[in-house]
C-alpha cells in the first residue's frame, strides 16, 4: 500500500514554506530599506555638497568681477600717467630749448658786456 501523506502534514509543511518565505521576503524589505535610508542621506549630503560649492563659485566670480573692474581701473589710470609723463616730457624739451635758447642769449650778452 502506498503510503498516504496525511494532510494536516502537508498543510503544516505549506506554512513553513510560506512563513519561512514570508520572513525572507520581509528580510529583503529591510535591507532595500536600509538601503534607501542610505541613499537618502549620501543624497541630502551631496545636495548640501553641491550648495555649497554653488555658493563659493558665486563668491569667486564675485571676486574676479571686482579683481577684474580693479585691473581695468589700474590700466586706465596707467594710460592716464603715461599721458600725463608724455605732456611731462613735451614741456621739458620745450622748457629746455628756451632755457637753451636763453643761455645763448645771456652768453652773447655777456660778450657784448666784456667788450
Amino acid at each position: 500500500m502506498a503510503a498516504k501523506t496525511d494532510p494536516i502534514q502537508s498543510l503544516t509543511e505549506s506554512v513553513k514554506n510560506a512563513l519561512s518565505e514570508i520572513v525572507s521576503l520581509k528580510q529583503t524589505v529591510k535591507q532595500h530599506e536600509d538601503t534607501i535610508d542610505d541613499l537618502n542621506k549620501k543624497n541630502s549630503q551631496l545636495a548640501m555638497d553641491l550648495q555649497q560649492e554653488k555658493s563659493e563659485v558665486s563668491k569667486l566670480k564675485k571676486e574676479a568681477e571686482k579683481l577684474n573692474n580693479e585691473i581695468s581701473s589700474q590700466k586706465s589710470a596707467i594710460e592716464k600717467l603715461e599721458s600725463d609723463k608724455s605732456e611731462l616730457q613735451t614741456s621739458v624739451e620745450k622748457l629746455e630749448k628756451e632755457n637753451n635758447k636763453l643761455n645763448g642769449n645771456l652768453e652773447k650778452e655777456t660778450v657784448k658786456a666784456e667788450k
